[in-house]
């Protein structure tokens, strides 16, 4: 009798069938988890991201908004966890406390990973070999704003402003390390002595910076439009290259006689170092989704930001060069790492 034949379908089912079992069998022989498996099942409970900044900064604003958009479309539970405090050093620390199986992302750009290296001599965490990349949500300009008392209208009014006092005397306010080293590049470029006045996070700085009790800031712009729509804070400069759409009126940096002033907040979305790729990918698929969305495009262009589609190993190498240019802005402000 000759034997029965197995259409493609009910083929190719069976070859999955046989290379899912093979790899369950691999994994427990060898004692290890059984990749496959865990991806195919994923997720299957919530998903918590990090967030090492406080709620209203510019990064939790874009995480909040990518992972609505997230949980909506792909039908996941994503719980958004704010922990602010110690330039992202707590949030990171949290983080690493999770295990590697995607259940536990984080949220994070300049601050944590350019900033610190820098900033401290000891870290608990590297940048490089702690984390795994996922996806690059957006890369901002920031906005450069002056206590509305001093009713100062213009980038050469505030320079201007700066050297008619003691050096010294005036104060920036900065909530993130990428915060702090714009306005540290804006000392060097303009030949400024000012004093730093570190803040947990932008909205508390924000807060001060209104109430006359610091001079200037360098904020990424997400995390300001309400106070710019509204009338409280104007924006003297963007450090984009290009003015950007959201606020076409107000001048870049370069335009406003600092030549090659361009700094730039980024986030990007890790999972924790050995979380299987397949996890990885799928988280990738998801967020990249977004990013390419009709609702993620518009919400960067309401920032004045941009999108550019980066391997893990492309986002490896651009968080490597970001390392690079703190430590070289910091090295010249004489900062040495506490």
């Amino acid at each position: 009798m000759r034997a029965p034949t197995l259409s493609r379908s009910h083929a190719g089912l069976r070859r999955r069938m046989g290379a899912a079992l093979a790899s369950a069998l691999a994994a427990a022989l060898l004692g290890l988890p059984d990749v496959t498996l865990a991806a195919d099942a994923y997720p299957s409970h919530p998903i918590r991201v990090i967030v090492p900044f406080a709620a209203g900064s510019g990064t939790d604003n874009g995480v909040r908004m990518s992972t609505q958009y997230v949980a909506q479309k792909q039908g996941w539970n994503l719980i958004v966890d704010n922990r602010p405090g110690g330039n992202g050093i707590i949030g990171v620390q949290e983080f690493l406390h999770g295990s590697p199986d995607g259940y536990t992302l984080i949220s994070t750009g300049n601050t944590t990973h350019a900033g610190n290296p820098v900033l401290f001599k000891q870290l608990p965490y590297d940048p490089i070999r702690d984390f795994t990349p996922i996806h690059r949500s957006l890369v901002a300009p920031l906005a450069l704003f002056v206590a509305p008392k001093h009713n100062i209208q213009d980038v050469q009014g505030l320079i201007a402003y700066i050297r008619s006092q003691p050096p010294n005397t005036v104060t920036y306010a900065a909530g993130s390390a990428s915060h702090r080293a714009t306005a540290e590049l804006f000392n060097q470029r303009a030949g400024l002595k000012t004093t730093h006045v570190p803040y947990k996070s932008s909205p508390q700085a924000l807060t001060d910076l209104i109430g006359g009790h610091v001079d200037f800031m360098f904020v990424d712009t997400g995390a300001v439009l309400g106070q710019i729509q509204g009338g409280t804070l104007k924006p003297l400069a963007v450090t984009s290259a290009q003015r950007v759409e959201v606020l076409p009126q107000v001048p870049t940096m370069i335009e406003s006689g600092l030549p090659d002033f361009v700094m730039t907040g980024w986030s990007v979305l890790f999972a924790p170092r050995g979380t299987p790729e397949p996890v990885v990918q799928r988280l990738r698929e998801a967020f990249r989704d977004y990013s390419h969305s009709e609702t993620g495009t518009k919400y960067r262009r309401d920032l004045g930001a941009f999108y550019e589609d980066q391997t893990p190993e492309q986002l490896q190498a651009f968080i490597q060069r970001e390392l690079k240019l703190y430590q070289d802005i910091y090295s010249k402000a004489g900062i040495q790492p506490e």
